[in-house]
């Protein structure tokens, strides 16, 4: 019975493999032209992982397609396969993938790749969405902005002159403090109202307010009735004081 030594002969690719890693291992072939179009394409570091990672698991075994589950990229990859699958989606909207019905490729024709709507970008738009509201403060709800109050629009009684009103309207605006609801301007009305009736102009209080730097209106005080006061002497003073009964002594009595 003799011996039979079977001599192995490596393949070129083999051999151009062992001399480049100097081990005996495989690797993935690329073409120079696709890697080139990876390099320039605008992509996203996850993008770049998942079409690598299918990249590898098709050209890469020798296979045009292939059913390739996100579970398995992901593992390859480190990368959740919900993420792997959004990905996926991009790579097909911009056609660098094609999917067969359960199985995906590369697509080599680099020319037929689209950017037009770089995800790329969007990509970095929504980092910078989330940055903006990472550091934007917290507000309160607020109710739905109305349009806003114009009080020199406002119907105004005969005897309330417009020119009078609107000298009080800048004058609010002017010290920041403007007129911003018809509450306001009603209460306004009423008190120069009731001013009129007492005698007091509305150019009067109105006047006095803006001359006081005042933020309202108010209504002078009246004049209170002043009574005239008798001056006193000093013996009016003890005149006035009760010192009791005085007890004249009976020596003084006698004494002419």
């Amino acid at each position: 019975m003799t011996n039979v030594t079977y001599a192995y002969f490596k393949s070129k690719d083999e051999e151009q493999a062992f001399l480049m890693t100097g081990s005996d291992i495989g690797f993935t072939k690329w073409d120079n032209e696709l890697k080139e179009a990876l390099l320039r394409a605008p992509l996203t570091f996850r993008q770049y992982k998942v079409f690598d990672a299918i990249h590898r698991l098709t050209i890469g075994w020798n296979k045009q397609c292939a059913h390739i589950e996100n579970t398995r990229i992901g593992k390859m990859a480190a990368i959740h396969h919900t993420h792997v699958s959004k990905v996926r989606k991009e790579l097909e909207n911009m056609n660098m993938i094609v999917k067969h019905n359960n199985e995906v490729s590369i697509n080599q024709n680099y020319h037929e790749w689209s950017f037009n709507k770089s995800l790329a970008e969007s990509a970095k738009h929504k980092r910078q969405e989330r940055n903006i509201l990472k550091h934007k403060l917290p507000q309160t709800p607020s109710l739905t902005k109305s349009k806003s109050f114009d009080p020199s629009s406002v119907e105004l009684p005969d005897w309330l002159p417009k020119p009078t009103w609107d000298s009080w309207i800048q004058y609010r605006k002017e010290i920041n403090k403007p007129i911003k609801s018809q509450q306001t301007v009603t209460q306004a009305v009423k008190l120069l109202g009731k001013c009129r009736e007492n005698g007091n102009s509305p150019e009067k209080i109105i006047n006095a307010s803006i001359a006081n730097g005042w933020q309202g209106l108010f209504e002078p005080n009246q004049p209170g009735r002043t009574q005239q006061t008798k001056p006193h002497s000093v013996t009016d003073s003890f005149a006035d004081k009760d010192y009791g009964t005085t007890q004249i002594p009976d020596w003084a009595r006698d004494c002419p």
